[in-house]
C-alpha cells in the first residue's frame, strides 16, 4: 500500500458495489443508471482526496463484456472533474469480476482489503442499497 497520511485521506479506499451494465446500440457496454450515479460520486470523492484507492466491485459481466466498463466510465467522469488534464492512475483502481450479489461483493472486498492493507472504506452506493451494503461490509 502506498503511504497515505491520515491527514490527507480520511479513508483507505472508496468502494463502489457494482450494478448491471447495459449493452448500447453500438454493441458496447455502459453502466446502468444506478451504476453511473455511484461511479460519478466515486470520481467526485477521489477528486476531493477522500481516499488513495478505488475498489470497483463489478461482479460478473456479460459474455462479451471485457470487465472494464466501470473503469472506463469512472475515468471519463474524473477527467471531466479534472478539466481533461488528469486520469486516475490504473494502479490505484482495484476491480473484481466474480461477485454475484451484495454479499459476495463484500466477500471480494475483504480479499482485496487484506491484500492491500485497506482498513477503512467509504462505500458509495444508492440510498436503497446502503443498509444492505453496510450490513454485509460489517460482517
Amino acid at each position: 500500500m502506498v503511504e497515505s497520511p491520515a491527514s490527507v485521506y480520511p479513508f483507505d479506499a472508496i468502494v463502489v458495489p457494482g450494478s448491471l451494465s447495459i449493452k448500447t446500440k453500438d454493441g458496447t457496454y455502459e453502466p446502468g443508471d444506478q451504476g453511473k450515479m455511484r461511479l460519478e460520486a466515486a470520481a467526485i470523492a477521489y477528486y476531493h482526496k477522500m481516499a488513495p484507492y478505488i475498489v470497483l466491485l463489478n461482479g460478473t459481466t456479460a459474455p462479451n463484456e471485457d470487465g472494464l466498463t466501470e473503469v472506463r466510465f469512472i475515468q471519463r467522469a474524473y477527467k471531466k472533474l479534472a478539466g481533461d488534464t488528469q486520469i486516475i492512475p490504473s494502479k490505484v483502481i482495484f476491480t473484481e469480476n466474480r461477485s454475484i450479489n451484495t454479499a459476495t461483493n463484500m466477500d471480494e472486498l475483504a480479499i482485496i482489503a487484506a491484500a492491500h492493507q485497506i482498513r477503512s472504506a467509504l462505500i458509495i452506493t444508492n440510498k436503497y442499497h446502503g443498509p444492505r451494503s453496510t450490513l454485509f461490509a460489517c460482517e
